[in-house]
């Protein structure tokens, strides 16, 4: 290997140069290095495995396209590995937190807000009941992929974390189920 030295610190930072200049070697070197070290940070600040590998990809993503950021005289490469993995963690901590607060606030401005006239109160109430069978036509892991994308206002990480399931399968379970309630609610117009 043409970056390897004794000195694991100057290597490290050897890496990240061979990185920063798009060899993919040296990516997969730094990533056989770092990669337990930065699922572990991912996983510690989120207590969540896939969300965790999620984000660890994610930060995995951002080292390839930044590792021209690096610069060793204000730290080392390791730290600053660690470090693109904390601050990737922390955003998604922050962001689910965002998402939670705006929900509160849109679920609070919703219930203050009412139908104006008779008709629109009969209107809304028949759409809702068109919209409830709907959602009763969809298989379980649809219909609460559905829910908590559209009625809770959750990311598909949010969601993948909570259910336990992968990023992809919310994905696939969101789209078909979208695509299931457009063809059943058609058929009320």
């Amino acid at each position: 290997v043409p970056f390897m030295d004794t000195d694991s610190v100057s290597w490290d930072a050897d890496i990240l140069s061979h990185v920063s200049r798009g060899d993919r070697e040296a990516f997969a070197e730094l990533y056989d290095r770092f990669g337990d070290r930065v699922y572990g940070v991912c996983l510690k600040v989120l207590a969540n495995r896939d969300l965790a590998a999620d984000v660890a990809q994610d930060v995995w993503l951002q080292i390839w396209h930044n590792s021209s950021r690096f610069d060793a005289t204000l730290g080392t490469a390791s730290g600053w590995v660690l470090r693109q993995a904390h601050s990737k963690a922390v955003d998604a901590v922050r962001s689910a937190e965002a998402s939670r607060r705006r929900l509160h606030v849109v679920g609070q401005r919703e219930a203050v807000v009412r139908p104006e006239t008779p008709a629109d109160i009969y209107a809304d109430a028949e759409e809702a009941q068109s919209v409830r069978t709907c959602l009763d036509s969809l298989t379980e892991l649809q219909r609460q992929a559905v829910n908590l994308a559209y009625y809770r206002g959750m990311t598909g990480r949010e969601i993948a974390a909570q259910t336990g399931s992968g990023l992809s399968a919310i994905k696939t379970r969101i789209r078909d189920g979208m695509l299931a309630l457009r063809r059943c609610l058609a058929s009320y117009e």
